[in-house]
């Protein structure tokens, strides 16, 4: 049997993982095992609670890992009531809100999120505060799993959502025919009740924090995070 060894850290498997479970480094076969692998976990100087794939985030805001995932190998932990996972990571095929099976249906969207800190911008120009937001945001594409329920639901805020601002552009133009400001304020109602409404109702995961690596998202169901290994 070909094993493989790490080329970082020097660790052997015979696992067919691509990637090392201690670093997270690229494998390549190297033929015969040339030494004995450590029995277990803590033999090898690894913490029984790393997951598989290793390399993951330690906690919120400490320095993470440099793992390279690809698509449905590994990558996704919980962190409380939030989901942590690699921006490579594939997502499970199951629906983020109530962990029923998403049977292939997926919700992708790109994430992007900032320090709360440059909100305080604003109070020197809104402009300022876009420039500076758009500069350092940080951006994540995602593939999140939905049930047809949830999706469904998604689809009914989002033409309620239309619905509502284009009565708003309706009452606009009947405002101006007939020279009514009551329409006009009945108006900007609904436009305003239709972009909150596609705004919060529509939204359904809370971005935590993005950063170069790593996706930390609320608003996931405690079923679905029950499932994934606790951040190491």
């Amino acid at each position: 049997m070909a094993y493989h060894q790490c080329p970082n850290c020097g660790l052997s498997s015979e696992s067919p993982e691509p990637f090392c479970r201690r670093c997270g480094a690229g494998l390549t076969p190297t033929g015969p095992q040339s030494f004995q692998q450590p029995a277990s976990r803590e033999g090898a100087g690894l913490s029984p609670s790393v997951p598989a794939y290793g390399g993951g985030p330690q906690s919120f805001g400490a320095p993470l890992g440099s793992a390279q995932y690809s698509h449905g190998t590994g990558g996704v932990w919980r962190q409380g009531s939030v989901l942590v996972f690699h921006k490579n990571a594939g997502l499970p095929d199951r629906c983020l809100k109530c962990n029923a099976p998403a049977h292939g249906v997926r919700l992708t969207k790109r994430l992007a999120w900032h320090h709360p800190a440059l909100y305080l911008l604003i109070f020197a120009g809104l402009l300022v505060y876009l420039v500076v937001a758009l500069v350092l945001r940080k951006t994540a594409n995602v593939s999140l799993g939905l049930c047809e329920h949830h999706m469904k639901q998604r689809r009914t805020i989002l033409i309620l959502n239309w619905g509502l601002f284009s009565a708003g552009l309706l009452a606009f133009v009947l405002a101006i025919a007939q020279e009514s400001g009551t329409i006009a304020l009945a108006g900007v109602g609904l436009v305003v009740a239709g972009a909150t409404a596609g705004t919060i109702l529509s939204r359904y995961v809370n971005v935590k924090r993005i950063d170069d690596n790593y996706v930390w998202l609320k608003g996931v169901s405690q079923d679905y995070l029950a499932e994934m290994p606790a951040v190491p």
